[in-house]
């Protein structure tokens, strides 16, 4: 039985949930619990798997890097930078743009630095202790939206900010082309193939995989979604 106890302040609760969400699903698979509970201005959860202590080690570990390089690393990002901009879809593709900058940097950092995976981890006082670095990488991007305030503004100027800045993404995939069937978007690729509920998660993954070109259905078409697409992606329709 491998058991390990992850807290916060009761504040960042929500950051809790944010990692329990994200290492959920591999105790779900494993037959595990979850225990929830608050003392002393802490919020605590223990998760408990009948698996090997090295297995369960490796997905903490993976769930942890994940949760600061995304939720963490975000909500960050998000704070500082909503103020500039009237819209707020257009601010969730920037943050998650911003999210992907020097990605690979900070996920080899934080592997580093969780060489060893205790029975106790604290999120925040491994925030507040050990990520300085890779916070002021952040910070830098904060800085970047600042001198860029007058763009992030304007919508126009806003979209093609996105653009631009989708251009500097290492490109995970040549293409990807998108159908609609079933009320469900078919998105597919060299690196997935995968259907998806709304326009905004195939929007999320168009990031995620920073495409060369897109190929875009009729059917697809139809839904609006090349209203979002077309502004910001390199995309066609066949």
């Amino acid at each position: 039985m491998y058991r390990i106890i992850i807290s916060a302040k009761s504040i960042n609760k929500r950051w809790i949930d944010g990692f329990a969400e994200i290492f959920g699903e591999y105790v779900e698979e494993n037959n595990g619990k979850i225990l929830g509970y608050e003392d002393k201005g802490r919020f605590y959860k223990e998760f408990k798997l009948d698996v090997s202590a090295e297995a369960a080690k490796n997905e903490v570990r993976n769930a942890l890097v994940t949760f600061y390089t995304t939720f963490v690393k975000s909500e960050y990002l998000s704070r500082r930078i909503v103020r500039y901009a009237k819209s707020d879809y257009l601010v969730q593709i920037y943050i998650k743009i911003l999210s992907s900058f020097n990605l690979s940097d900070e996920t080899a950092k934080l592997f580093e630095l969780m060489s060893e995976i205790y029975e106790n981890f604290c999120l925040d006082g491994f925030y507040e202790f050990r990520m300085g670095a890779i916070i002021e990488g952040w910070e830098k991007l904060v800085g970047l939206s600042r001198d860029n305030s007058d763009l992030i503004r304007d919508e126009q100027s806003f979209a093609t900010l996105l653009r631009y800045m989708l251009s500097c993404l290492p490109s995970r995939s040549d293409s990807v082309s998108i159908d609609f069937c079933d009320d469900k978007f078919l998105i597919k690729s060299d690196k997935i193939s995968k259907s998806l509920s709304s326009p905004d998660d195939v929007i999320f993954a168009l990031i995620d995989l920073a495409p060369n070109k897109v190929y875009l259905s009729a059917a697809a078409g139809k839904t609006r979604i090349d209203e979002k697409i077309f502004g910001i992606f390199d995309a066609v329709y066949v």
